[in-house]
Order: C-alpha cells, then sequence, then structure tokens
C-alpha cells in the first residue's frame, strides 16, 4: 500500500483501540482529513491514532492503552525516521513523548551528534516554568526507598554547565576543586580549595584588648551549624604585645588574654575551626575510584535493505487451518 499525504491530510491512516466506536467520528483525536497539527501545512505519509475503549462501553476496568504506531523487528530498526531539514522521530504527548527501552542490553536511546547536539531537551520555551526539566534521569530505589540504586546519569568527558549547580548528597570529586578567579589584567586565574580529612567549618573576626583581656562572642549563626562542644581558635595580634592565647573557650564565647599578665589594649583577629554539626565522617576514609563506564561505539545506520524472510514450510497452511 501507498498512500501520499497532501498538504492537509495524511496518505494512509491506522487506527487502534476504541477510535471508531458508536459515537464515531466525534471521539477522534481530529478529523482523519487534517494534519496531526492542524494549521501548520504538514505533509503526512502515515497517521496512527490510539485510542483506549471506554469501561462503560466493554463492561470492566483496568483496560490497556492503546497504540497509535507500533514497529517491531529483529534484524533492524522497528521505525525508522529520517529528514534533512528538521528530526527524524518526533514525539508529542500529554505525559511521554519518546519511550526507549534498552531492558534488554540495548540502548534505549541513542543521540548521535552531527554539528550541533546529540539529544537535546530543553523546557517550554514559549512558556518556561521554574518546575520544568530539559532532561530527567532517575536512579531507582531499593526496598527502603532511601537507597539509591544504579545511576541517574553518567558523562564520560569533559561537561560544561551553564548556570548554577545543585547537589542533594555527597560531591566526591578525583581531581581539584578551584575557582575560576577575575585577576586585574582581565584574565581568570585558578584559587584551589584547602582540604581537610574531618568535616571542618571555619569563621573570622577581630576583637580588642581591654587591659590585656577581650571576651569575644561567637556568631550566633555560625554557631548554629557548628559543633562547638570542640574547636580550635587561631590568633594574630595586629600589633606588639607579650603574646595572647586562649584562656577559656564556652560554645557562645571564648576569652583571650595577654601572656605574662599583660595589660595592653592591642586588636587582634582570630580564625576559628569546627566540626560541622550532625555530620559524623571517618578520618581518611576509603574510597574506590568508579570504573570509567565503556561508552558504546558509534553504531552504523539500521539496514534498511533486509531480504524477506522465507516462511517456513507448512506455516502458510497451519495460519489458514487456524483462521
Amino acid at each position: 500500500m501507498v498512500g501520499e499525504g497532501g498538504d492537509a491530510g495524511p496518505g494512509v491512516v491506522g487506527i487502534a483501540g476504541g477510535s471508531i466506536s458508536k459515537n464515531f467520528p466525534k471521539e477522534l483525536p481530529r478529523p482523519l482529513s487534517e494534519s496531526p497539527m492542524p494549521g501548520r501545512r504538514l505533509r503526512v505519509g502515515v497517521f496512527g491514532t490510539g485510542r483506549m475503549w471506554p469501561a462503560k462501553d466493554v463492561g470492566t476496568k483496568g483496560v490497556g492503552g492503546a497504540i497509535g504506531v507500533s514497529g517491531d523487528s529483529d534484524s533492524s530498526a522497528g521505525v525508522f525516521g529520517f529528514s534533512d531539514a528538521h528530526c527524524g522521530v518526533y514525539g508529542a504527548s500529554g505525559v511521554t513523548g519518546v519511550i526507549g527501552d534498552g531492558s534488554k542490553g540495548h540502548i534505549g536511546v541513542e543521540g548521535i551528534c552531527g554539528d550541533l547536539y546529540g539529544v537535546y531537551g530543553h523546557v517550554n520555551l514559549a512558556k518556561p516554568g521554574a518546575d520544568q526539566i530539559g532532561v530527567f534521569g532517575a536512579a531507582g530505589l531499593a526496598s527502603d526507598f532511601k537507597t539509591s540504586v544504579g545511576r541517574a546519569g553518567v558523562f564520560v568527558g569533559p561537561v560544561d554547565v551553564v548556570g548554577d549547580a545543585k547537589v542533594t548528597g555527597d560531591l566526591v570529586v578525583w581531581g581539584t576543586k578551584s575557582a575560576a578567579v577575575e585577576h586585574a589584567d582581565g584574565s581568570h586565574r585558578l584559587l584551589y580549595c584547602i582540604e581537610s580529612p574531618e568535616n571542618q567549618l571555619e569563621d573570622f573576626g577581630e576583637a580588642k584588648l581591654a587591659k590585656g583581656r577581650a571576651k569575644v562572642r561567637i556568631d550566633p549563626d555560625f554557631a548554629s551549624v557548628a559543633d562547638l562542644r570542640g574547636y580550635h581558635v587561631f590568633l594574630t595580634p595586629n600589633g606588639d604585645s607579650r603574646g595572647l592565647y586562649v584562656a577559656v573557650r564556652h560554645r557562645n564565647d571564648f576569652e583571650v588574654r595577654e601572656q605574662a599578665g599583660g595589660t595592653s589594649s592591642v586588636s587582634f583577629s582570630y580564625r576559628i575551626v569546627a566540626k560541622r554539626k550532625g555530620v559524623t565522617v571517618k578520618r581518611f576514609k576509603k574510597v574506590r575510584r568508579p570504573l570509567s563506564p565503556t561508552p558504546p561505539t558509534a553504531l552504523a545506520p539500521p539496514n534498511l535493505d533486509v531480504p524477506p524472510q522465507t516462511p517456513a514450510r507448512g506455516a502458510g497452511r497451519t495460519a489458514k487451518r487456524k483462521a
């Protein structure tokens, strides 16, 4: 069968499910003479529509869905779409446009990059929303519904993020962590993070002695996130003195004194280092470097010139008897 679609309607129409019923043609998504996207003057060769039978018509609940177009193959492409101008396959849905199933050990959806993108996902550009997601990948959950099983995504090679990046969970880096800071000469220079075997927080400030003593109040915001049952204070005097030391440490403040009973009024800088509250980590915990996944090799286009299979002897007669 050959069908040629004009400017308005498709050449071949395939209907599944309850599209044709006692209410035909009112239950059709659109009149069969129209394009799948009316008003866009799209020429369509084959148009398939699938509708579920209403439960009231079949007298049962839990009726399965109907498929508009289904392609099946054991040696080539089930459905093959090719275009020189736009997309090879376009899926539009109120739920999911395109589903790729790789449960049998193959690739569910593969995008091959030419001059632009291999796979491109975006929010509704005409009406973007704060909760819209361009590309979403999800790992499975264990029986406790807390532990992730599998990985939501894997990237082999450099990844550029244009915008903010947020991590809900641990971040482990096999390499360096740095910030690109703008230099006075207009270039950007890398500044690297200081690492610690424990999860530490730090804060800085200045204070001044009065007759050789000073009571420094710890910032309440810092105290709310830091474990101040044990913390470190490092002092740097900003002038001549006999030396400074921390005499008393409390959870909300600490007291600084000048050594040898000094009574100067020198100012000083301090640095507080404390463990992060509510987080327990093992010092120098051993971890295994993850294995680099093997990316799929470049797949050749599907073989569309497959000779027809010869039916097994007697298969036709068997089918006729069953019919």
